[in-house]
């Protein structure tokens, strides 16, 4: 089982080719000479101190280790290529940058996919993800090893897991709440739990930007520093937060805010008291339920706020709606018109709109309506 301590200790080339090994793959590395495979017909579309291995080979698998800069565009040519190439073979590249160990495969629809593991700060989410690559042990299963990069690679399949995590933890907030105001309606227990997942994973995003002072993992640092102080995360610090830095301008903060840091004043509903709130201000929820929902759940993923990385395993902005629409009854939905909509489709329709509001004058004149917007 790799560890974060164990792939710090990965450094260079031969400490891939290492990590393989300890992954049980049967490293046996060859250079690829690139002017004899170009003449073989793969595209390699890079020159200079990019260096391709061909790092282990198994029955219908091929792994190939890259070190050097090479523009992923690039690296998505030589996969499909190598994979028109060998039609029955799976193919995967492992490609270091520093300290950035880049893993790359191609979906069956031919997409790439890739998972990031940064060697010297891994996420807990891209250890996760490397030992779910883990050679598995000869069977004569030649699915087997697609079928571990399908489950470890797949952004549809981190996207369930993070689902059912999620929704988990929902539950195991709403039977906290529950159990504190049993007069309560169970709707209104459900809706503030959901609220309070909800806060957390917009924070999620917040703290990956660095804008909860300045700290990437702001929440779980404070928890720890919670235990350890015997004080409670959910009032002591997330309350404040909520309430006294992200619904409060930065010169109307309260001495129990202020120690937080440098939060921003976000001016937003979803930091406004909720009704369930505001009948009860002393809410409390234990340090064990909070240290498992964040470990379990958010700890475990990657969020990013780039919408246009399609091939990072990491968990989107939109993400967000998705969560609202799937926990929200359908008829809920329909009274309120709560639907997400997907990104793909915002894009046609915000294009659609921009593309008849500017009619079809003159560039120059299309030119000064967009800049006035």
């Amino acid at each position: 089982m790799l560890t974060p301590a164990r792939l710090r200790e990965y450094t260079g080339p031969s400490g891939v080719l290492d990590l393989l090994r300890d992954l049980g793959y049967p490293v046996a590395p060859v250079d690829v000479d690139p002017a004899e495979w170009r003449r073989g017909g793969v595209t390699l579309r890079w020159n200079g101190e990019a260096r391709l291995t061909l790092a282990a080979r198994l029955p219908r698998f091929d792994l190939f280790l890259m070190s050097g800069g090479v523009p992923e565009e690039a690296l998505t040519t030589f996969m499909r290529s190598y994979g028109a190439y060998n039609v029955h073979t799976k193919s995967v590249l492992f490609c270091l940058r520093r300290n950035l160990l880049s893993i790359f495969d191609l979906s069956k629809a031919r997409t790439l996919r890739r998972l990031d593991v940064d060697l010297e700060k891994p996420s807990a989410h891209a250890v996760d993800r490397l030992n779910l690559l883990a050679c598995p042990s000869p069977s004569g299963d030649e699915a087997a090893l697609p079928r571990v990069y399908d489950r470890a690679l797949d952004r549809e399949s981190i996207t369930r897991e993070f689902f059912q995590r999620f929704r988990t933890a929902v539950a195991a907030v709403a039977d906290a709440l529950h159990e504190s105001f049993p007069g309560e309606e169970r709707d209104a227990v459900d809706a503030e739990a959901l609220l309070i997942l909800s806060r957390l994973l917009f924070l999620s995003f917040v703290q990956e930007k660095g804008w909860l002072n300045g700290e990437r993992r702001f929440l779980v640092d404070r928890l720890h520093e919670q235990i350890r102080r015997r004080g409670e995360f959910f009032a002591d610090v997330l309350l404040p937060l909520f309430f006294g830095c992200l619904n409060t301008p930065l010169h109307e903060r309260t001495p129990a805010a202020r120690p937080l840091g440098h939060v921003p004043f976000l001016n937003g509903g979803l930091f406004e008291p909720s009704r369930f709130e505001l009948r009860h201000a002393l809410l409390h929820l234990p340090n064990e339920l909070l240290q498992g929902v964040l470990e379990d759940v958010f700890e475990k993923f990657d969020f990013r706020l780039d919408e246009t990385d399609a091939a990072g395993t990491h968990i989107e902005p939109e993400m967000l709606g998705k969560v609202f629409e799937s926990h929200m009854a359908a008829d809920e939905r329909a009274a309120s018109g709560s639907f997400f909509t997907p990104k793909e489709i915002v894009d046609v329709l915000v294009e659609r709109a921009i593309g008849e509001w500017l009619g079809d004058g003159a560039a120059q004149v299309q030119l000064e309506k967009l800049e006035r917007i």
